[in-house]
């Protein structure tokens, strides 16, 4: 009906994981109606849990390093994984990009696992090629996003990520408490326990 909004519901369990093509038809009430009108918009929600509880999953993003260096005096941008299950998990062939189109961005190398507790930096330098220990991709101070994929013998699908805005130079967001909490402002800790930035007043 031209003069009436209809809605139709897509059940979730029609679309599967990858890309979906949704096809749409109109049709004349008969071959001599002319006054045909298409209009349609396409809303979707997707919930996500990012800090599934006992997995693998982004600690910490540091996007605007000027001050610390890493033991070749580079001043790189770099993630931290943090395992907070209680079992060692393997990391090899899992993924981390800042692309959500090309999910193999940067893939963990053969023989990777991260124990129980544990944290992992990587490395994000863009002005070095991608090696085991550096993605060779960096972030956008002015704000970015990070994915962490799983392997592909898992199905590839995302287990983690974190969008965030403009960074302050040499300040990290980070999980407060580790592995399990909200991301925060937080002081760069390296393979360490997150700590909160002290904050100005709000007013």
């Amino acid at each position: 009906d031209a003069d009436v909004d209809e809605l139709f519901t897509i059940p979730a369990n029609w679309l599967h994981l990858g890309t979906n093509l949704i096809a749409m038809e109109v049709h004349q009430v008969n071959s001599t109606s002319s006054d045909i009108v298409w209009g349609m918009a396409l809303d979707a929600t997707r919930p996500v849990t990012n800090c599934a509880q006992g997995t693998l999953v982004l600690n910490e993003v540091f996007a605007n390093n000027e001050s610390f260096t890493n033991a070749a005096g580079r001043t790189p941008d770099w993630v931290e994984l943090f395992n907070a299950s209680t079992n060692a998990i393997e990391l090899s062939d899992l993924s981390l990009t800042d692309d959500v189109g090309t999910p193999r961005k940067w893939v963990f190398p053969p023989g990777r696992s991260l124990a129980p507790g544990d944290r992992l930096v990587v490395e994000c330098d863009d002005s070095l090629p991608a090696s085991a220990t550096n993605t060779g991709f960096g972030f956008s101070l002015g704000g970015d996003v990070v994915y962490l994929f799983k392997s592909q013998a898992q199905g590839g699908g995302m287990l983690d990520s974190i969008a965030f805005g403009l960074q302050t130079a040499d300040f990290s967001i980070g999980r407060i408490p580790d592995g399990a909490g909200s991301w925060a402002l937080t002081l760069p800790t390296r393979e360490s326990a997150n700590v909160p930035a002290g904050l100005g007043n709000a007013g």
